[in-house]
């Protein structure tokens, strides 16, 4: 499949004819065409509700690597980003672990998400208890 999308990137750099790069193009999915698209440098074959950027982060990294290898672009721009954010998950665990907040079974940003939740939940449950105390209706809680 991906010789297939790389012959036609490479017609498309070569200046080959638009009516038929359009008949190549035209039954892709919507990821085979955000990687032509980026690969060939033609935000035109875009899908319609996608922008560069959108398209970079819905391919996965070995097309992302292959983008940067058509458009010559660093390949640290993939494997940068992909240590980052593992090392961003881990901060955000550690301070998490630090509030206090009650460890996930579940893993990576999903945690995350649950542990985050657990906080908005606490501060609901907060803020209702203060309401509650400032508007002199206070109810002792057990």
């Amino acid at each position: 499949m991906m010789q297939r999308l790389d012959d036609i990137v490479s017609q498309a750099r070569k200046g080959a004819d638009e009516t038929a790069l359009d008949t190549l193009i035209r039954p892709l999915s919507t990821g085979e065409r955000c990687y032509v698209a980026l690969a060939a440098d033609r935000a035109d074959w875009l899908p319609d509700t996608y922008d560069a950027l959108s398209a970079w982060h819905r391919l996965d990294d070995d097309w992302q690597l292959d983008v940067c290898r058509w458009r010559g672009w660093p390949e640290e721009w993939v494997s940068d980003s992909i240590g980052d954010n593992e090392l961003n998950l881990a901060r955000l665990s550690m301070a998490l672990d630090a509030a206090g907040v009650p460890a996930s079974q579940l893993g990576g940003i999903d945690a995350i998400a649950e542990r985050l939740q657990h906080l908005i939940e606490q501060r609901d449950e907060l803020a209702v208890l203060l309401e509650e105390s400032c508007s002199g209706k206070a109810v002792h809680h057990g």
